[in-house]
């Protein structure tokens, strides 16, 4: 069935027994790993951890259901968490098929087609919800902050939230862990509230890369190749900072794009925008929006997106993955010139 995110929340923080199985399917994978962690909370830091594949259970699809029925031999709660698409659908089926299990599963998927089967089998199934999570735009980004400081017992106003979302690319994750550091400096927790100042972003230095990143940002979709080099030497080991940082310029060049070719002039839509840009970075995000184009800034959303799960899936291999896509990024661009 289709929930909402308050909806898959609940479910995960009672462990309510009517729910077999969640899928968490969207591009904005950070929102659906956040999920995941509250379930992973809520079953407590000694509950058995399973993870299985799409790979896995399109070869043995009886195994998800086999592991969700049995006991766990070194803890008293269990749950299964499961990586795949389609080819997960078998499984389910078997899954769904038990009378119970009383193990939680939670299937995580990237972006799925309404035409998927996977995310078709579990709307139409009241013991599975479904939710699909979307980046959120920069209003959304900015409320998801002060909620989320809310739950660590910090008050945030709306334009220190701004500043954090523009330092970390509206990603979920990265920003529940800067607001738990928030939190721990200032002492915060629910119940004894502290207000988070721009003096402590700034004693922090969460963001002290940011002004690298938003230059490096700039230098690629500028199309200034040597200049991107000189930053990636500079910076190093901020990969995902980086693809977040210019995954949202990316976003937020498309969406600008899409008014313009839909017959705006181009200092209407730049007039219109607000705040979602920064009044110092008006002048290039207009050259930017004058030199791309929007089936070139969708590839290149997509080469993020690939190159991202990349770096997530292996830390050794980041700086060089990050590396070559921003250079590919910026070749593109030079030939937009």
């Amino acid at each position: 069935m289709r929930a909402t995110r308050a909806q898959v929340e609940r479910a995960f923080d009672t462990q309510d027994s009517a729910v077999v199985a969640a899928l968490l399917y969207g591009p904005d994978e950070a929102t659906s790993n956040a999920l995941a962690g509250r379930l992973a909370k809520a079953m407590g830091a000694d509950a058995e951890r399973i993870d299985l594949d799409g790979a896995e259970l399109k070869v043995d699809p009886a195994r998800l259901a086999d592991e969700a029925a049995a006991f766990s031999m070194f803890a008293s709660k269990k749950w299964l968490r499961v990586s795949g698409g389609d080819e997960v659908v078998p499984a389910l089926d078997a899954l769904l098929d038990l009378p119970s299990t009383g193990n939680p599963v939670v299937i995580i998927a990237s972006a799925l087609p309404k035409t998927s089967a996977l995310v078709k089998r579990a709307l139409e199934h009241p013991a599975v919800l479904a939710l699909a999570s979307y980046v959120p735009d920069a209003a959304d980004a900015v409320r998801m902050v002060i909620a989320l400081g809310r739950e660590h017992g910090l008050q945030i106003d709306a334009p220190v939230a701004r500043r954090i979302v523009e330092a970390n690319g509206s990603d979920r994750a990265v920003i529940g862990q800067e607001i738990a550091k928030f939190a721990l400096y200032l002492d915060a927790e629910p119940g004894r509230v502290a207000t988070l100042e721009v003096g402590t972003l700034d004693a922090l230095a969460a963001d002290s890369a940011e002004g690298d990143v938003n230059a490096l940002v700039n230098h690629v979709m500028d199309g200034r190749a040597g200049a991107v080099n000189d930053d990636l030497a500079r910076i190093g080991g901020e990969g995902v900072r980086i693809l977040n940082a210019l995954g949202a310029r990316v976003l937020l060049l498309a969406r600008l794009r899409a008014e313009v070719d839909g017959g705006n002039a181009l200092r209407q839509v730049m007039e219109t925008a607000g705040r979602a840009i920064f009044w110092k970075d008006k002048p290039v995000i207009a050259a930017q929006l004058q030199r791309w184009t929007s089936d070139k800034l969708s590839a290149a959303h997509t080469r993020l997106l690939t190159c991202r799960r990349a770096v997530m899936g292996s830390s050794v291999n980041a700086d060089m993955f990050v590396a070559a896509e921003l250079l590919a990024i910026v070749r593109v661009a030079a030939r937009l010139k």
